[in-house]
């Protein structure tokens, strides 16, 4: 780099960090020229962003957000496998209260039918009589009693079921949308 007497000033830009060494060779007023010219040595320090350290802490914060990020989706994705599950839970139960009450609709139906049966033939027993066609007799008082006994059993054993089945298996009527549900 060539400067004259009125512009003593050298200036490097873009220089990467590192040792340097200036020199300088200069003329005196006759044209002389001293060829050994004079050094210095220049020490260009690495702005923060080349240095180790940062590296080394630029890689340690991408790895921890790497590792939250990861954290992150995977409670994200167990989260939605745990609603699944649930969601599956309720419908099968859903399906299970449902197929009981069909069961129990069933049962009641037969049962009302089991019970009609005696009390009708009681009914016509006793309108019989009470109309004279039927004798007065022991055998037909005892076989009232036992079609009577054999009501009372019938109707014990529901009120036992009823109890029985109250202890164990509450219901809690709610309104939903099944569709709702299955469409998730």
């Amino acid at each position: 780099m060539y400067t004259d007497f009125k512009h003593r000033r050298a200036t490097y830009t873009n220089l990467p960090h590192g040792d340097y060494t200036f020199r300088v060779k200069a003329s005196n007023a006759n044209g002389y020229w001293n060829e050994k010219g004079a050094t210095l040595q220049v020490t260009v320090l690495p702005q923060y962003h080349q240095t180790i350290w940062f590296r080394g802490l630029a890689l340690i914060l991408i790895a921890i957000i790497l590792s939250l990020l990861f954290q992150w989706r995977l409670k994200a994705i167990l989260r939605h496998q745990r609603y699944k599950q649930e969601k599956r839970e309720a419908i099968k139960k859903a399906e299970l209260m449902l197929e009981l009450m069909e069961q129990k609709n069933k049962m009641l139906a037969e049962v009302t039918h089991d019970l009609r049966t005696p009390l009708s033939t009681i009914k016509v027993q006793l309108e019989a009589l009470e109309d004279g066609a039927l004798e007065h007799s022991e055998k037909s008082y005892s076989l009232l009693q036992k079609k009577l006994s054999n009501l009372n059993q019938m109707i014990g054993d529901l009120d036992h079921l009823s109890v029985v089945e109250v202890g164990t298996l509450a219901l809690q009527k709610s309104d939903i949308n099944l569709n709702e549900i299955l469409s998730d």
